[in-house]
This record gives C-alpha cells, sequence and structure tokens, in this order.
C-alpha cells in the first residue's frame, strides 16, 4: 500500500471520530437508528435534504430542537488529533485527498474549525456531488477529478462496506482500525 501515489482517506471513523451512530443511540434502540441513519441521515448525505433539514428532521423525531441536535453532533465530533501529524507527512510521498459521506455543510464546519482543509489536495464531499459510498460512482468522480487511474490509488476507510465499494471501483482499499496498525502499513 506504500507504494501507491493517492491516499484517499474518510473523514469520520479515520480523522474524526463516528457521530451519528452514537447521536442515534440516545434517543433510539438499535434497529430504529439504522433506520434513522438510512432514512434521515442517508437523505442528507446524498444531498437530498441539507443539513438544517436533517437536523430538523432529527429534532422532530427526538422531541429536540435542530440546535440542540446540531450540538449534540459537534460535540461528538472529536479530531484525532494524533492522525494529523501521519498524514502531513505522508503527504511528502504521496497525494493525499479526502473522500466522505456528510451534509457539506457539517463536514466544512469542522475542516474550518480544526483548519484541516491544508492537509487535502481534493476533497469529495457526498452531498455536493449527489451520490455516497459504499456506490462506485462516488470513487468515480474522485479519480476524475484527480486525473488518476483506480490502480494509483488507496482508500482508508473505516467501513468495510465502503472499501468493498473502491474495490468494486478498482481501488485497493485498506480497513482503518487503529493508528498503529495504519503507521505500520504506510509509513514504515
Amino acid at each position: 500500500m506504500k507504494n501507491k501515489k493517492v491516499l484517499i482517506f474518510d473523514f469520520f471513523g479515520v480523522i474524526c471520530s463516528e457521530i451519528a451512530p452514537f447521536w442515534l443511540e440516545r434517543y433510539f434502540t438499535a434497529e430504529e437508528s439504522v433506520a434513522v441513519k438510512a432514512d434521515i441521515v442517508g437523505k442528507a448525505d446524498v444531498g437530498d435534504i441539507s443539513e438544517s433539514e436533517m437536523f430538523e428532521c432529527l429534532a422532530a423525531a427526538t422531541g429536540t430542537t435542530a440546535q440542540e441536535a446540531l450540538n449534540g453532533w459537534l460535540e461528538l465530533a472529536v479530531i484525532d488529533k494524533n492522525i494529523i501529524p501521519v498524514i502531513e507527512d505522508l503527504r511528502t510521498k504521496h497525494r493525499v485527498v479526502l473522500l466522505s459521506n456528510a451534509p457539506a455543510e457539517f463536514l466544512h464546519r469542522l475542516l474550518a474549525k480544526h483548519d484541516l482543509y491544508k492537509y487535502f489536495e481534493h476533497i469529495v464531499i457526498s452531498s455536493d456531488v449527489k451520490t455516497a459510498k459504499p456506490g462506485t460512482e462516488i470513487y468515480n468522480i474522485m479519480l476524475q477529478r484527480l486525473g488518476e487511474t483506480a490502480d494509483n490509488c488507496v482508500m482508508i476507510d473505516d467501513n468495510p462496506k465502503n472499501i468493498e465499494g473502491a474495490k468494486n471501483a478498482g481501488i485497493d482499499g485498506w480497513i482503518y482500525t487503529d493508528l498503529k496498525s495504519f503507521t505500520e502499513q504506510f509509513q514504515a
């Protein structure tokens, strides 16, 4: 994997903590959480509804306000400060890009707050391109924007389904579990 020219990073679950599953479990059973994530969050991820509409829908479903829902999500957003210097080092040897399923406004808020834009040559967010991982279309959009072929790239994601989607687009994948194993694989 070290020989790949382009490292494509997922955001939630790799650079930042996961948010939706943990916030949803505060209000719903596991089964309900899956349905709400697929319905409300999934619609925001592909741009069918805006970030504000997503939080309004989540608020209506939980008896909170949209602002309380947004605040809850922001509280759960924890950047892994240890991976940032690793990414910065990898940028000296690879093209580093970000590919994430998210409402764009929400992700841009986190990228700006934590000064993360500078680490990525390109950023593709699912709601901006109206398609999400694990579908192959989003990977193909990323390849087209990079002007790269799939065999030059590796997708780094914590979700095995997204790795399968990358592989279906011809991109190698690496399932992110922890920083130690990641650095052993990509920096050694």
